[in-house]
């Protein structure tokens, strides 16, 4: 049975999008060693007093500091939180009419 956290305090519950990592030819470091800046999420619920949150932004990508990131784990599931200050904007792909 899967369980839902709803985050409370003006913190968003995101799900994690990988990016791909490119070999530069140089020397390989692990991931987990990596710093990265940012990082990009999926919204996937978020806390009632969140003030630029809201109903139309679930499943919309942001971008958001990564040192801000939570990992809460509960019962053998894994939760990822942010606050909502540490969101940076949305990304979306470009897409072409033609």
């Amino acid at each position: 049975m899967k369980n839902i956290f709803k985050p409370f305090n003006k913190h968003v519950l995101v799900e994690l999008i990988e990016e791909s990592v490119e070999n530069n030819g140089q020397f390989f470091v692990p991931e987990e060693y990596r710093i990265k800046e940012y990082s990009l999420a999926t919204i996937s619920e978020f806390s009632h007093d969140c003030q630029f949150i809201g109903d139309k932004d679930y499943d919309k990508t942001v971008v958001f500091l990564t040192h801000m990131k939570r990992t809460l784990k509960i019962e053998g599931q894994e939760f990822f939180i942010i606050p909502e200050n540490s969101i940076l904007g949305t990304y979306m792909e470009e897409t072409k009419n033609g």
